[in-house]
């Protein structure tokens, strides 16, 4: 199994396409926005009943004597109810990364992207409202001179960190294209290909033809009898991986025994390790492959010592 360590951020196709989809991201400036409707928000705001909103008076105070706007700091249930997406930047000061906050809302990911579709309640926006209050006061106690520029700081790196994890969900959702394109831009770059069908089907060196196709993913066959197979499943959820390990089995029992078989996983499971190491399978990890080391085994293994074309 193939787990590299190194990484020549100077040319590897997967730092460039990470970068670039963070970067398009953070130029939106979902923070900004949310941000401007805070502050744009004509209704009024009651901090009265602070308790309820589990807003502590150290923390009250700190923020009226620095002449700071509280509702730039302080989430209220009216002002969320009328725009849910504004929980993007109180979870930022907070520091709570969506998956943290599910409990208190299940849907926080649709109300910040603003795919909701019904409006939410009263009592969930008060619950969120509480949990967010009650971590921003504690974070506000907790330093001796706590301003407003420390919780945009706070929403920046919240907003990193998310944008990273949603870097990591869009590869597995779309890790057969990106090992597609991994594979046919490196074979292009190589000089390997003589002849193409479209973007399926390629005659290499070697009078080898690859087929991207379904089940499986990658096939390589010469004079018409199949040398190797290559099945992606990108998903990172350890719940699901027996079941994707399941259609891995059945795409590789269908290939002859002189097949070299292999599968590239978002992730390997201590059980599916413990079953694949019975089959005749290699297997290489998907984050393995965003990086020149990474990539360079896998190819060598592959195009080298399977398929002798390098």
């Amino acid at each position: 199994m193939c787990v590299s360590v190194e990484t020549d951020v100077t040319d590897s196709d997967g730092n460039l396409r990470r970068s670039r989809f963070l970067s398009a991201r953070i130029r939106q400036r979902a923070d900004i926005r949310t941000r401007e409707v805070i502050e744009g928000f004509s209704g009024k705001l009651d901090y009265v009943d602070r308790q309820a909103l589990l807003i502590s008076d150290k923390a009250w105070n700190n923020i009226i004597s620095s002449d700071t706007n509280p509702r730039l700091v302080f989430a209220h249930p009216i002002l969320l109810r009328k725009h849910p997406e504004v929980s993007l930047y109180y979870r930022g000061l907070s520091l709570l990364s969506q998956k943290r906050v599910t409990q208190a809302v299940t849907n926080v990911a649709k109300w910040e992207d603003g795919t909701w579709v019904r409006r939410p309640s009263h009592g969930k926006v008060v619950d969120l409202c509480r949990t967010y209050n009650f971590i921003i006061s504690s974070i506000i106690e907790g330093a001796n001179d706590w301003t407003l520029e420390d919780g945009y700081r706070n929403i920046m790196a919240t907003v990193g960190i998310g944008l990273d994890g949603t870097w990591s969900n869009r590869i597995g959702r779309d890790a057969e294209t990106l090992v597609r394109d991994l594979t046919t831009n490196w074979l292009t770059r190589e000089g390997l290909v003589v002849n193409k069908r479209g973007n399926t089907v390629f005659t290499l060196k070697g009078g080898i033809t690859l087929i991207f196709g379904s089940e499986p993913d990658i096939l390589f066959m010469k004079d018409g009898e199949f040398i190797a197979t290559v099945e992606v499943k990108g998903g990172r959820d350890p719940a699901g991986a027996l079941e994707r390990l399941g259609a891995v089995q059945k795409s590789f029992a269908e290939t002859p025994n002189r097949c070299q078989n292999i599968l590239i996983a978002g992730v390997v499971t201590a059980e599916m390790k413990n079953r694949l190491d019975e089959l005749a399978v290699k297997v290489f990890l998907l984050d393995s492959l965003l990086d020149d080391a990474g990539w360079s085994h896998f190819s060598r293994e592959l195009f080298h010592y399977t398929l002798r074309i390098t």
